[in-house]
């Protein structure tokens, strides 16, 4: 009974995980000069790289867990920081086997 019901969890975590790469690989799709070069991207385009609110980049940003950049007022993120940041995040695959 518990081994089905683990089971079925993997089966969401997997579904959820597919979802978020889709997402990505449609954004880079979509944005592919923004992420092949160093350069520096606004708010609304970090937070759509990452998939965050701009309160939760915000609240990152507080807490010193993403690097940016002030020109005046405008803040603004590398794409170097932003992948450094998803790969500090990423789960490997001999993690998702437990």
């Amino acid at each position: 009974m518990y081994e089905i019901f683990d089971i079925i969890v993997a089966i969401n975590n997997l579904k959820e995980k597919i979802v978020e790469l889709t997402s990505r690989v449609d954004f880079l799709c979509k944005y592919p000069s923004v992420i092949a070069s160093d350069q520096y991207v606004d708010e609304q385009t970090a937070c759509k790289l990452l998939h965050l609110s701009s309160l939760t980049l915000w609240r990152m940003r507080v807490n010193n867990e993403i690097t940016y950049t002030r020109s005046h007022r405008k803040i603004l993120y590398s794409v170097s920081s932003i992948r450094q940041y998803l790969d500090n995040k990423s789960v490997h695959a001999d993690k998702l086997s437990r």
